[in-house]
C-alpha cells in the first residue's frame, strides 16, 4: 500500500476523531462505565492531542521526511495496550501501519472498544489494513513486542 493512501487513511481518521460521531461517543461512554481511569475530559484529551499531533497531514509529512521507504519484508510487532491511559498505544499503531508491518493487538481488558472501531474507520479508506492489523487475546507468532504505558 502507498504511503499516500497511507496519510490520507491517517489524515480521515484525524477529521473524524475530531468531528466524532454518535458511534464514537457510545463506545467512549462503554469505555468510561468498564475504566475508573477515564473521564470525559480525559478521554477527550486524548482524541484532540491524537488527532492534532498524530494525524495532522503537515506533522505527518515532516515526521515521515526523516525516515527512509520502508522495505518490503514486513515483521509482525506485537502490540499489548494498557489500560491506563485512553488510546495508549495509538503512536506505536501509526507507526507499525506507516512502516508496512503488520500489527497483532492487544487491548486493555479495560479499553477494548475504541482501538477497534477506530481501525474499522481507516478501513473505509484503506481496506487492506484489515489485513494489516488484527487484534487478539494473546499475542502469537510475532516478530517484536511494545508494551505500552
Amino acid at each position: 500500500m502507498s504511503t499516500d493512501i497511507k496519510l490520507h487513511t491517517l489524515c480521515q481518521l484525524g477529521n473524524y476523531l475530531t468531528q466524532g460521531s454518535d458511534k464514537l461517543h457510545a463506545l467512549i461512554t462503554r469505555s468510561q462505565l468498564q475504566n475508573p481511569w477515564f473521564d470525559s475530559k480525559s478521554y477527550h484529551l486524548a482524541i484532540r492531542n491524537i488527532a492534532e499531533n498524530y494525524l495532522d497531514k503537515a506533522k505527518l509529512v515532516a515526521w515521515l521526511k526523516a525516515y527512509k521507504t520502508p522495505a518490503e519484508s514486513s515483521k509482525t510487532i506485537g502490540l499489548v495496550m494498557a489500560g491506563n491511559v485512553p488510546l495508549v498505544g495509538m503512536h506505536d499503531l501509526i507507526c507499525i501501519y506507516l512502516s508496512g508491518h503488520k500489527a497483532q493487538i492487544k487491548c486493555s481488558s479495560k479499553d477494548p472498544y475504541v482501538m477497534p472501531h477506530l481501525i474499522e474507520r481507516m478501513a473505509q479508506n484503506d481496506p487492506d489494513i484489515l489485513s494489516q492489523i488484527t487484534f487478539v487475546d494473546r499475542l502469537d507468532q510475532y516478530d517484536a513486542v511494545i508494551a505500552t504505558g
